[in-house]
């Protein structure tokens, strides 16, 4: 997508494991999170990654499913 938008060179992709982020502390302005954490048993240790690798005053974005009081009234098809 990067590529076929004319931002390949903007954008740089790591691997790695979530719950033991490959970057040193406080390297990022943002933090965005789309449905990583409903997969991830161990939210804590996740949020706190996210947490350590966010520079003071940073912003950390997140998309996730969540349940609620109306669990058994979902629609589908759902987004994952």
């Amino acid at each position: 997508l990067c590529i076929r938008t004319g931002r390949g060179a903007d954008a740089k992709f790591t691997r790695g494991d979530a719950l033991r982020l490959p970057f040193p502390p406080e390297s990022f302005n943002a933090v965005i999170s789309i449905h990583l954490g409903m997969m991830i048993a161990d939210k804590p240790l996740l949020y706190a990654e996210m947490a350590r690798v966010l520079k003071p005053g940073g912003i950390l974005g997140l998309l996730d499913v969540t349940s609620g009081p109306h669990v058994d009234d979902l629609t589908f098809p759902l987004p994952w």
